[in-house]
């Protein structure tokens, strides 16, 4: 008996210890001591892992969908025949005698059927309803086989969630799976749920707005504190010089700038215009916008309103702009224009 092992961490890994029986191109034969019984019914079940202490596991509420394919069907002797879609998809079952790695599977089988599954005759829909505490979905099918799994991307407010395609036999047996205990074929068989998170982002901008500008004073340049807080911690705590052309105020008295910052998906943010030019002041002393929550894949704004201080410096900015750092290693501008 061959023992395949491909277990990774991060996939749905299958294990199988196979006999090898060639019987044709696109053919494998798996040995155990019983038949295949091919009037017992056979189900797939999807499943979480709710132990795994993942963020998938822990944090998602969302909708889980998960199409599976009949990749292979299986005779009562235990050959495998590429199923109908696949005959000329280039799935090599014969690998599995070959003690192939997860990549060599992922290679000459799962991704060469994800491409042909748009050909399947037989797909099956399974949805977990994270939401409602589901953990688990099965699937009854029509005859025993090689099955594709293909989970789909999931989002919520904050996390991407990726999923592995990957393949599970059906039935199988502890013998089939491990190279150990029993070969009576068990028609009920589970796969896990794991799925990679990537964190979402979103943008800022900051929109500035002169109330009485005078175009005489030309270009004008601001200072903005931007702090970002996510489950209580800050995780973005920086400064920014915005420069703004006379041309855009003398247009509409409004000018915006994208913030070249990725921030995560439901920070909170709060922005402090801490320098409002040489010539301008807050409107209504109003310097501070706060509680900004970043939305993924959207991009959110502060909004500053500044009226004339009585200055008339002509130009960009009316100091030296120097940054150092405070106590935590953060930078923060120092105002060093004269007093």
């Amino acid at each position: 008996m061959i023992k395949l092992n491909l277990r990774k961490k991060g996939l749905m890994g299958i294990c199988l210890a196979l006999a090898l029986c060639i019987v044709g191109v696109g053919a494998q034969c798996l040995k155990a001591a019983e038949r295949v019984d091919l009037s017992k019914p056979v189900k797939i079940t999807a499943e979480v892992d709710n132990a795994d202490g993942s963020t998938f596991a822990t944090k998602y509420q969302g909708t889980v969908t998960i199409k599976l394919y009949k990749v292979a069907k299986m005779s009562e002797t235990g050959d495998l025949t590429l199923a109908e879609g696949f005959e000329n998809s280039g799935v090599n079952l014969a690998v599995l005698g070959n003690k192939p790695t997860v990549d060599t599977i992922k290679s000459e089988i799962v991704s060469k059927a994800v491409t042909a599954s748009a050909n399947a005759t037989e797909v099956k829909t399974l949805t977990i309803n994270r939401g409602e505490g589901e953990s688990r979905a099965i699937a009854p099918l029509s005859e025993a086989g090689l099955y594709l799994y293909v989970p789909e991307d999931a989002t919520d407010d904050r996390y991407l969630y990726e999923f592995t395609p990957y393949v599970i036999l059906a039935p199988e047996s502890t013998y089939i799976t491990t190279g150990e205990g029993s070969d009576e074929w068990n028609y009920n068989v589970t796969f896990k749920l794991k799925a990679s998170d990537t964190p979402r982002i979103g943008k800022l901008k900051i929109v500035k707005t002169l109330k009485n500008y005078n175009v005489n004073l030309g270009d004008a340049s601001f200072v903005y504190e931007v702090k970002a807080v996510l489950d209580g911690k800050e995780v973005i705590n920086n400064v920014y010089k915005l420069d703004f052309t006379a041309q855009e105020f003398a247009n509409s008295h409004t000018a915006e700038r994208l913030l070249d910052v990725e921030f995560p998906a439901t920070a909170v943010v709060t922005v402090k215009e801490t320098y409002s030019g040489a010539s301008y002041k807050p409107v209504d002393g109003k310097d501070t916008v706060t509680d900004i929550t970043i939305v993924a894949d959207e991009t959110k704004e502060a909004a500053f309103e500044n009226e004339s201080n009585g200055n008339l410096i002509v130009g960009g900015i009316a100091a030296e702009n120097v940054f150092v750092d405070d106590e935590d290693g953060n930078p923060v501008w120092q105002d060093n224009s004269p007093r």
